[in-house]
């Protein structure tokens, strides 16, 4: 038995992926290509992957995707209608106008704000199940996972440790941190620490301990946009 730490730059963040178990090394790196294949299919930030054709046909025709993302749009469609929800998958033309986070951040004036709204609509997201096709119904949607799609991904990635029989293991998405099995420092639950917005990097306002757990964090310090005295978070 085995312990491999492996680090990866991908998505915009830093993924650490730790295991114990039989042949780790081959688990981590099979972890490493999956990971490359989602990011390829459902990068927002890429012209060419899966999300951005259903962009492209918005409002022309249906889009087949591969069953993971499907699956999740499925989830997210789900999820944003539900009456007390916060989630919108289908605010991709609102988080556009803003692109906070990029170099091109802006604050939009009200008229472009209020021509983007009726198409933030997920009852017009259109799904077939037996095709496993996406039709965005009016053209100009745009389906954005970024709150969903990071967890999702350490979900699989964990599944697949598991399925080959990790002892223990942890994907971190950067600011998504799931875990199995005991910690690897004293053989018991994992500490995962919450930075303290307030101070630099690696302060941390408090120590959760969990176990077979996830804990996810998403702070309003770091995607920010700061215009005539007022601040704007990505959140």
């Amino acid at each position: 038995m085995t312990e491999y730490t492996k680090i990866i730059y991908l998505m915009g963040t830093k993924i650490s992926l730790y295991i114990k178990g039989e042949e780790t090394k081959m688990l981590a790196e099979k972890a490493e290509e999956m990971l490359i294949r989602y990011n390829e299919i459902f990068s927002a930030n890429s012209d060419h992957s899966q999300l951005a054709m259903i962009k492209k046909m918005a409002g022309i025709q249906p889009q087949k995707v591969d069953e993971e993302l499907y699956e999740l749009i499925k989830t997210g469609k789900k999820h944003s209608l539900n009456e007390n929800s916060f989630l919108n998958i289908a605010i991709g033309p609102l988080i556009k106008l803003w692109k906070i986070g990029f170099t091109e951040a802006h604050v939009p004036d009200k008229e472009s704000i209020e021509n983007v709204l009726e198409l933030l609509d997920p009852e017009s997201i259109q799904l077939n199940e037996e095709n496993k096709t996406v039709f965005l119904q009016k053209k100009g949607m745009e389906i954005d996972l970024g709150a969903i799609a990071k967890g999702y991904f350490a979900d699989k990635v964990m599944e697949f440790f598991k399925d080959h029989e990790a002892v223990s293991a942890m994907v971190d998405m950067g600011g998504n941190v799931l875990v199995h099995g005991d910690s690897p420092s004293d053989g018991s639950d994992w500490n995962v620490g919450i930075q303290n917005p307030f101070l630099p990097r690696g302060n941390v306002a408090a120590l959760i301990k969990i176990r077979n757990q996830s804990v996810v964090t998403s702070g309003i310090y770091e995607r920010v946009l700061e215009k005539e005295g007022s601040k704007y978070h990505h959140i």
